[in-house]
């Protein structure tokens, strides 16, 4: 893999974007475990977390 050239504000933009996602997801947990959701809710987390981690191999590596 190679580094992206993207430029630091690219990196520390999706960086900053990956932390937004993965406070997202911190924060659907504690909503459904608020509100006794049905055990399918917890599907959904998959999204949020997949999204975090995209942000950062995108902003660390060339995609």
């Amino acid at each position: 893999m190679e580094l992206a050239n993207i430029g630091s504000e690219g990196v520390e933009r999706r960086l900053r974007n990956s932390i937004s996602a993965f406070g997202v997801a911190i924060i659907t947990i504690v909503a459904l475990r608020t509100f006794h959701a049905p055990v399918w809710g917890y599907g959904t987390l998959v999204l949020p977390f997949w999204l975090s981690a995209f942000l950062v191999y995108q902003g660390l590596f060339k995609t």
